[in-house]
């Protein structure tokens, strides 16, 4: 589907962007997820909604990290926050993924 392949566009310019410490790459990634974002999606592919808003989430981080930009912070816990209200009801795994970025969103709030 079309949501598959610009999530998966996406994810793949956050990790070159990460590994580049590219913020042009991140900024367009996040463009991707917008663009899936729109599509409205979570009642028909709940487990795919929830999957974006992690990776959404996962995003802000890597952008907090290289912008040191406060709101993307805030980005990344509404995000994850989301993500595992999905995931609380029926994925033990995916709901430890959400706690792990969820930590590190905490870590990087209080800094250094």
């Amino acid at each position: 589907s079309w949501e598959t392949t610009q999530n998966n566009l996406a994810l793949a310019q956050r990790w070159l962007g990460t590994v580049t410490c590219d913020a042009t790459k991140l900024n367009q990634s996040r463009d991707g997820y917008t663009a899936c974002e729109a599509l409205q999606f979570e009642s028909e592919a709940p487990f795919n909604w929830a999957m974006l808003q992690w990776n959404i989430a996962d995003l802000a981080l890597a952008r907090h990290f290289l912008t040191a930009d406060p709101a993307l912070l805030v980005e990344a816990r509404s995000y994850v926050t989301g993500a595992r209200a999905f995931f609380v009801k029926g994925s033990e795994y995916q709901t430890g993924r959400c706690d792990d970025l969820l930590a590190q969103v905490e870590a990087a709030e209080v800094g250094p």
